[in-house]
Formats: C-alpha cells, sequence, structure tokens
C-alpha cells in the first residue's frame, strides 16, 4: 500500500516538472492533470476500501488527510492553468475575441435592445480585458 502511494507521489512530481519544463503545450498539460488527478483518485478509493476491510482507523485517518491535501494541490495547480491560459488567449486572438464577443451582442440584444447598449456592452469587455494583464507572470 504505501509503496503504492510513494510510487503516485513520486508521478505526481515528474508531472509538476514536466509542466515546468512544457509551458508552452498547456492544453496536454491540463488533460495530463486531469488524468493524474482520476488515477490519483481510484488509487486513493483502493486503499480506504482496503483500510475500510482491515479496520485501521489511524490509516484510514491518514488517507483521509492525505486526499484532502492531494484534492488542494489538483485544485491550485488546475487554477494556476487556467489563469495562464486564460492571459495567454487573450494577448494572442484579443482582437478575434472582442469581434467574436460583438457578433454575440448584436445576435441577442439587437431585437430587445438600441445599439447604444451594444457599444456600452463592448466598452466594459474591453475594461475587463485590461483588468486582467498588468501583471503576468
Amino acid at each position: 500500500m504505501l509503496l503504492m502511494m510513494i510510487l503516485m507521489l513520486l508521478l505526481l512530481l515528474i508531472m509538476m516538472i514536466i509542466m515546468v519544463l512544457m509551458r508552452m503545450m498547456l492544453l496536454m498539460m491540463m488533460m495530463m492533470m486531469m488524468i493524474m488527478m482520476m488515477m490519483v483518485m481510484m488509487m486513493m478509493m483502493m486503499m480506504m476500501m482496503m483500510m475500510m476491510k482491515k479496520k485501521k482507523k489511524k490509516m484510514m485517518m491518514m488517507m483521509m488527510s492525505l486526499m484532502m491535501m492531494m484534492m488542494m494541490m489538483m485544485m491550485m495547480t488546475m487554477m494556476m492553468m487556467m489563469r495562464r491560459r486564460r492571459r495567454r488567449r487573450r494577448r494572442r486572438g484579443e482582437e478575434e475575441e472582442k469581434e467574436e464577443e460583438e457578433d454575440n451582442n448584436d445576435d441577442g440584444d439587437d431585437d430587445v435592445q438600441g445599439v447604444d447598449d451594444n457599444e456600452d456592452d463592448d466598452d466594459d469587455d474591453d475594461h475587463h480585458h485590461h483588468y486582467h494583464h498588468p501583471h503576468p507572470l
């Protein structure tokens, strides 16, 4: 059981290193992280089942805490990845995104509201774009 745990932790560490090395392939990293999360969760569940059978309460507590830690780590990493991805996408395709947004507004709001409202919306969107820029990692 412990061996399996250690192996999983090692895998996670390797994944983290790869993530640092390959910042370019963010989508790939997201996929890998998701797969790793699934694997870790499966492992944890298996261990929980084993502990339940053996009725080792201390080990159960340990496993629970470890699961919580893993969840926190995964959440943090996922958040970081999402933030990075969003920033990058904004920088590259800012104009494209704005055009898309304008199209969407025209499609939906034209019937209900005047064009002036749409223009205001676009301005707000621009403010949103600039709000996240100031300090890229």
